[in-house]
């Protein structure tokens, strides 16, 4: 995949890095196997939205208008979702190679300037993509709101034209009760937990790590799938069951 050229940034960062690499700093990371063994998936994981007294923050792509365009669109939750870390990975969807340029912004929803702006030019590369924050030195701070949002420019003169799907997430500290279940479960537990908790962040970069560790994958990624219809992504659940992650 292309490297995507870093834009303007309130922090003033100036280097180039890998767009996609996979896990996230997580205060606590994730347990996989040891090379070659299997780790149980469980038969199901349900994701339990945090309570935060706010409306659906999520915007999804509209198909109409996209042309030849595929679809993109952001894998996160309708409701603002947690993370533990201070450098979150973000994953998103790309259907199909793309004809137009694909730009992704985060914002903090308290300051005026975005923290990272990437332009990702025309992404030949279809699947599941990985944003690490960790690559472009941007923190999260805890109890702050952020926006990030990707925008296909289908006509550079005209940006009223993007097309945008867009999610919110904030980080906060583990309370004690998650601390200890993550701290005593393996693979399976640890996933139930994190979803018990509104932890859709570190949720999926769990689950993605276990599905690059395990010999065979197909029930974690089946997993996978059930989680994003669960959250409402139902036209690309079916698609992710064998959608690689993009590194």
């Amino acid at each position: 995949m292309t490297e995507p050229r870093l834009r303007s940034t309130r922090r003033g960062l100036t280097r180039l890095a890998l767009a996609t690499l996979l896990l996230p700093a997580l205060l606590i990371g994730p347990v996989v196997p040891a090379q070659g063994q299997q780790a149980a998936a469980p038969s199901t994981v349900v994701y339990v939205p945090p309570d935060l007294g706010a409306p659906p923050t999520r915007t999804l792509a509209a198909t109409r208008g996209l042309g030849s365009a595929p679809l993109v669109q952001v894998l996160a939750p309708e409701q603002t979702g947690l993370t533990q870390a201070a450098q979150p990975t973000l994953f998103w969807y790309l259907a199909g190679p793309a004809t137009a340029r694909v730009e992704i912004t985060l914002i903090d929803e308290q300051a005026v300037d975005p923290l990272l702006e990437l332009d990702f030019g025309a992404v030949k590369t279809p699947g599941i993509h990985a944003v690490d924050l960790a690559a472009y030195d941007v923190r999260l701070e805890p109890g702050r709101l952020y926006q990030w949002s990707i925008a296909q420019v289908v006509d550079p003169r005209q940006r009223s034209a993007d097309v945008v799907t867009s999610a919110t997430l904030q980080r906060r500290e583990a309370g004690a009760e998650l601390v200890k279940a993550l701290a005593a479960a393996g693979p399976a537990e640890r996933l139930a937990a994190l979803a018990r908790h509104g932890y859709w962040y570190d949720l999926q970069a769990e689950l993605e790590a276990q599905i690059g560790a395990q010999p065979d994958a197909a029930p974690w990624r089946a997993l996978r799938a059930d989680l994003l219809a669960q959250v409402g992504l139902d036209e690309i659940a079916e698609a992710a069951i064998e959608a690689p992650v993009v590194q």
